[in-house]
């Protein structure tokens, strides 16, 4: 059987390749700046333009309710200045020395740069984007799309049918594939901007403790505190945010739940003998379920289903009889992995 050539594009190379960086990084601060502003400015906003607060009778609380929601706020915040620094302070950190560590851990295999994409420039130099082909380790000629900051882009290193020396590494079931010796950068406005933030919440909680003290105590201490207080709120929804955010990093939600089959996956052609409509559609494309049929390299025929959101446009593409490339696992030979077929 013939070896075939399987190209996969993560959703994430996509986008970057159809965006402008400097368009990127623009939406990013917005996107951090009106995050700031609903859960920190709105509940300040709401809670002193309302001036509800000046009808509240603290009076009537006891003391012990106020130090209880004094306490809660505090290490409500504590958690948020430990989970933001774990997130984006050390995690950073740790996947720079993670970066630099990997010629140690990693298989080295010679590649070859059959695209090039020249996504945007930044002051640390230029990001691109690459499709490199290489020999997994099953022996089958795969590509994967690697992006990165090319620091020295005048050295032209990266060159269309160049040779490429390549990283491959199996981290905790996900396939790490990097350019070996392309070196370890900081993002310095993502890292800047990770800073003034964390910053920005270290100095804003003791000031707002500070400042809601002072014009809202009547005289009776901490009574004023209770759970919808923006020194308790805001917090608590950061903190929701925060919670969010790390289990979709230790999951790994956004990688391909098959990707370790470009390190171990045998390639083969396989051909669509059944297709129907799920009845689901999202953004005008119909969720359709393929069925294929293949033959593995010891000769032997296996079918394998898997649901794909489909284009209109591209219905043709699984029209039943239309062959595709696949990557399927030796050991388990129905667990396939295919390409986006709406590309």
């Amino acid at each position: 059987m013939m070896d075939t050539t399987f190209n996969k594009t993560t959703q994430s190379n996509v986008a970057m390749q159809n965006k402008p960086i400097h368009t990127f990084r623009i939406l990013l601060y917005f996107i951090v700046l009106f995050n700031l502003f609903m859960t920190v400015g709105l509940p300040l906003l709401i809670h002193y333009l309302g001036e509800m607060w000046k009808f509240e009778n603290v009076l009537d609380r006891s003391a012990e309710m106020a130090f209880f929601w004094l306490g809660i706020g505090c290490l409500l915040w504590a958690s948020v200045y430990l989970l933001y620094y774990r997130i984006f302070i050390s995690g950073d950190k740790r996947k720079k020395k993670f970066l630099e560590n990997l010629a140690d851990e990693a298989k080295k295999v010679n590649g070859k740069i059959v695209a090039y994409h020249a996504v945007g420039t930044s002051e640390s130099g230029e990001l691109v984007s690459l499709n490199v082909e290489f020999t997994n380790f099953a022996g089958s000629l795969v590509q994967s799309t690697i992006s990165f900051l090319d620091s020295q882009p005048e050295k032209n290193r990266y060159t269309l049918g160049a040779d490429i020396p390549l990283l491959l590494l199996d981290k905790n079931g996900k396939a790490i594939i990097e350019v070996e010796a392309k070196g370890v950068v900081w993002n310095k406005g993502l890292r800047t901007m990770h800073y003034l933030v964390f910053l920005f919440l270290l100095v804003f909680a003791p000031i707002l403790l500070y400042y809601s003290h002072e014009i809202e105590n009547q005289g009776a201490g901490w009574r004023y505190l209770s759970f919808s207080h923006p020194f308790v709120l805001i917090p608590f929804i950061l903190l929701i945010e925060l919670i969010i955010i790390r289990i979709f990093t230790l999951k790994d939600i956004f990688s391909p739940k098959n990707n370790l089959l470009l390190l171990y996956g045998k390639t083969a052609n396989a051909v669509i003998i059944h297709r129907n409509e799920t009845g689901m559609t999202v953004n005008d494309r119909p969720e359709i379920k393929i069925t294929v049929q293949y033959e593995t390299y010891e000769g032997k025929s296996h079918t394998a289903s898997f649901s794909r959101l489909i284009s209109i446009l591209d219905v043709h593409k699984v029209d039943v009889g239309v062959t595709i490339p696949i990557l399927y696992d030796p050991k388990n030979p129905t667990t396939i992995y295919i390409p986006k077929l709406n590309e």
